[in-house]
C-alpha cells in the first residue's frame, strides 16, 4: 500500500500523529482477504454430472490487515531511532479507542486511486513489541461488506406523469441496490413508480397532494400523514437500482407529478494493497 495516511470515524491517522508502516515482517498494507468472493449454491442432477447453480450469495466480509507507526521525525538527515517509534500507554489507548468501536464507521485511504470509495466497518488493534516496547499496531479492519462502496450519488428534481428519470447504475456487481428515495406528492392519487430495467412497480394507494413518502434502504415505508395508513396501501415492492452484465440503464416513470430526492451508494470491488 503506497497510502500514508487515512480516515477513518472523521478523524485522520496523521492527526494523530501516525502513518501507515511496518517493521520486517510487521505488514503494512500487504495482507488482505480480497473481496467479491462468491459462494454458488448447486444441485445435483444426473448423479452429479450436471450441477446447476440455483442461488448464490456472499458467505463473508471483507478482512484486510495492516500495521501504523508514529510518524518519526522530519529532518531527513536523521536516522530514526526506536525510542521515537516507542507508544506510550496514553497513546496505545487513545488509539484504541479511535479505531476499536462497537459499531462500523466510514474508512477511506488518502492514495489517488481510492479516491471516492470508502468502506464501513471496525478495527481490532494489536501491539507489536521490539525489545519489550510498544513500537506500533497491528491493525486488522473488519467491513459489513464484501466490498467497498462509492460515495454516495444523489438525483432529485421534479417528475411529471409519464416523465422519465435515468440513472445509469456504474456498480461493479450484477444485482440491485435499494436507495434512499423520499418522494413528494403534488397532487392526489395512486403513486406508481416504475422502473424499466426490472419491470417493476412500486405502488402507493391514496397519496395526498404534498404527502411526503420516504422509503428507506433498509427497506422501510414512512408517510408524512398521520391519517394515511401506508401499510394497508403499499404493495411492498421497494424502488431498486439496477445493473446487469448488458444493461445499466434505469427507467423510472411515475403515475402523477412528484418531488423526488434519490440517494445511493454503487458498489465498488476494490481491494486495497
Amino acid at each position: 500500500m503506497k497510502a500514508r495516511d487515512l480516515t477513518y470515524a472523521g478523524e485522520t491517522l496523521s492527526s494523530h500523529g501516525f502513518m501507515i508502516g511496518g517493521f520486517d515482517d510487521s505488514p503494512a498494507g500487504d495482507t488482505v482477504t480480497t473481496d467479491s468472493q462468491r459462494t454458488f449454491g448447486t444441485v445435483s442432477m444426473f448423479y452429479g454430472a450436471y450441477q446447476p447453480f440455483v442461488y448464490t450469495s456472499y458467505e463473508d466480509r471483507l478482512v484486510m490487515e495492516f500495521s501504523i507507526i508514529k510518524e518519526p521525525c522530519k529532518d531527513d538527515d536523521k536516522i530514526a531511532e526506536q525510542s521515537e517509534f516507542e507508544l506510550t500507554q496514553n497513546e496505545i489507548r487513545t488509539m484504541k479507542k479511535w479505531l476499536n468501536r462497537p459499531t462500523p464507521h466510514k474508512l477511506t485511504f488518502d492514495e489517488d486511486k481510492y479516491r471516492g470509495v470508502f468502506w464501513e466497518g471496525s478495527f481490532n488493534v494489536e501491539e507489536i513489541y521490539l525489545m519489550g516496547a510498544t513500537i506500533g499496531l497491528k491493525l486488522t479492519f473488519e467491513s459489513n461488506r464484501p466490498f467497498a462502496l462509492v460515495e454516495p450519488i444523489t438525483f432529485s428534481g421534479e417528475l411529471i406523469a409519464g416523465e422519465r428519470l435515468i440513472i445509469n447504475d456504474t456498480s461493479d456487481d450484477e444485482g440491485h441496490i435499494y436507495p434512499s428515495l423520499v418522494v413528494t406528492c403534488k397532487e392526489s392519487g395512486d403513486l406508481q413508480l416504475h422502473n424499466s430495467i426490472e419491470n417493476r412497480t412500486t405502488i402507493v394507494k391514496n397519496c395526498k397532494a404534498d404527502e411526503v413518502i420516504t422509503f428507506t434502504p433498509t427497506m422501510q415505508v414512512r408517510t408524512s400523514l398521520t391519517s394515511h395508513e401506508i401499510g394497508d396501501d403499499f404493495n411492498y415492492k421497494f424502488l431498486r437500482i439496477v445493473n446487469t452484465y448488458d444493461d445499466a440503464r434505469n427507467v423510472i416513470t411515475s403515475s402523477i407529478p412528484i418531488e423526488y430526492n434519490l440517494t445511493y451508494s454503487p458498489i465498488a470491488k476494490v481491494v486495497v494493497g
